[in-house]
């Protein structure tokens, strides 16, 4: 992409930087009915270290799988370039019916998995949740779950529940009183301001 804006003229330091969000979801097929959960997730809860880190780190351990011994490996790595956008070029190869392109398959951590029942019960079947990485919500005592005109005055001041309220104010104020506000501890990544409503199948 930063080529893609660079030969179209742009000057990459005046882009603004944007926080990236998911839409996940999954439904848990029952006798009586399916159960839905369905989140807006900040990209932080994924991406808890950037993803230059990740593919050097991985990379890495490529290298010192491949080496014959230490020298090898840390000469590997010092070689490896490790832009995804260098390796995820189609590479042709002389004489080849077939053309490569490598690409960068992620997996979830288990303890990541929002969508596990044990692991984030507050992510309850039928609700439509928004999670926002808020590091400042450190109090380990914001464990409940408020009504939206009643939370504590550490959830009332984060970013994420101001953006969202006048987002609210905007659209429909009575959307307000459907709306439960909490906070998830990532294990990884710390905490996550929580804004869950129920949904009916």
């Amino acid at each position: 992409m930063q080529t893609q804006l660079l030969e179209a003229g742009e000057d990459l330091d005046s882009i603004p930087e944007r926080d990236v969000y998911y839409l996940v979801r999954g439904i848990r097929l029952t006798i009586s009915s399916p159960l839905a959960k369905t989140v807006l997730v900040s990209g932080a809860f994924f991406e808890t270290i950037p993803i230059g880190e990740v593919l050097a780190d991985a990379f890495n351990q490529v290298a010192i799988e491949s080496a014959t011994d230490e020298t090898d490996a840390s000469e590997i790595s010092q070689r490896l370039d490790i832009q995804q956008v260098h390796f995820a070029r189609t590479r042709r190869v002389e004489g080849s019916s077939i053309s490569l392109r490598f690409r960068v398959m992620a997996q979830v951590d288990p303890r990541a998995n929002l969508l596990s029942d044990t692991r984030f019960p507050m992510i309850a079947a039928n609700t439509l949740t928004m999670l926002v990485h808020e590091p400042q919500l450190t109090d380990p005592d914001l464990t409940n779950q408020y009504t939206w005109d009643q939370p504590p005055d550490a959830i009332k001041s984060c970013d994420a529940y101001n953006h969202l309220a006048q987002a609210l104010d905007e659209i429909d104020k009575s959307l307000k009183e459907i709306i439960q506000v909490s906070v998830l501890r990532h294990p990884m990544n710390g905490p996550f301001f929580l804004a869950q409503a129920s949904i009916h199948p």
